[in-house]
């Protein structure tokens, strides 16, 4: 699929499929867990909350979840780069 692997492309539909649950929920869990498959920490509450418990316990799939976003990006901006590169050589 052009420039983007299917991987880079399953995590972010994942990834915008949680940015649109409702994190009150649990369905955001359930899409947390898409995003990260085994490396996903099963939280001990199924609700968002903001107590300072629940955010550390968080933390760690939060973090994992956008470490992955980044390199998706990072991967993504090279790729187009590269095909951008490729495109202006006849014009050079």
């Amino acid at each position: 699929m052009g420039q983007i692997s299917e991987a880079d492309l399953h995590l972010s539909e994942a990834v915008s499929d949680l940015n649109y649950a409702n994190p009150f929920l649990p369905d955001r869990l359930q899409r947390e867990q898409q995003v990260l498959g085994s490396a996903f920490e099963p939280e001990p509450d199924t609700y968002w909350s903001l107590t300072p418990t629940q955010v550390a316990q968080r933390c760690p799939n939060l973090i994992r979840i956008l470490e992955r976003a980044r390199q998706t990006q990072n991967a993504c901006v090279v790729n187009f780069q590269k095909a951008v590169a490729v495109i202006q050589k006849p014009f050079d």
